[in-house]
């Protein structure tokens, strides 16, 4: 279906982006660690450049919130008999967004670290999550953001693309098996229409075996 070939596409594309990002980032690293030095030896101090930290903040909040909508759109895309849940799924991506915040805001600060702990301590789920994967899901999100935040972007592209194609694996090899049910259908006539519901049986893909017919 093209839903699922524009996910994989916009994976793809994702995770080529922020492992570039993430080289980006290591040399704009290096070169601010090379400043100090350079200042040190004597150099004349070079001209700042003017914007860039703000943008890589935008950047890394923007891959955060990027990371949550394709870890939370292939969760959907595995498993679309159950109901959608709009709340959760909005709240994965701003948990991956908030993580990527928390960690620009919290910066080397201990004292900011204990007093975001606080606050964080009040917010509670009304909402009840009663899959184990999802509460998973969420905590894994929030870390992918926390490394966002810190400029991990090379380990977030990586570790996105492995936790999307891990939820498919598990979603192929550790599914469920099929339960084994007791179908009961009376007719209100003499004549019992077998055939035709063994045919709706059949375009449905069930398994079916015929245990007692009573006249």
């Amino acid at each position: 279906r093209w839903s699922a070939v524009r996910l994989i596409a916009s994976g793809t594309l994702l995770v080529a982006a922020l492992l570039w990002l993430g080289q980006q980032y290591r040399i704009l690293e290096q070169t601010a660690q090379a400043i100090p030095e350079a200042l040190q030896a004597g150099a004349a101090q070079p001209a700042p450049a003017p914007g860039i930290s703000p943008l890589m903040d935008l950047a890394k909040l923007a891959a955060a919130g990027l990371i949550g909508l394709l870890v939370a759109g292939v969760r959907r895309r595995l498993q679309p008999e159950r109901q959608r849940n709009q709340s959760l799924e909005h709240a994965k991506v701003l948990l991956c967004i908030a993580g990527a915040l928390m960690m620009l805001i919290i910066g080397d600060s201990v004292a900011r670290a204990f007093g975001i702990a606080g606050a964080a301590a009040i917010i509670r789920f009304r909402t009840p999550v009663e899959d184990a994967k999802e509460i998973t899901l969420l905590f894994l999100l929030m870390g992918l953001g926390m490394m966002c935040g810190l400029g991990g972007f090379t380990v977030a592209g990586v570790s996105t693309a492995f936790i999307c194609l891990f939820l498919v694996g598990l979603e192929r090899f550790g599914a469920d098996r099929p339960r084994t049910m007791m179908v009961e259908v009376t007719a209100k006539t003499r004549d019992f229409p077998a055939a035709e519901i063994e045919t709706i049986f059949t375009l449905n893909r069930i398994q079916f075996e015929r245990r007692e017919v009573s006249q």
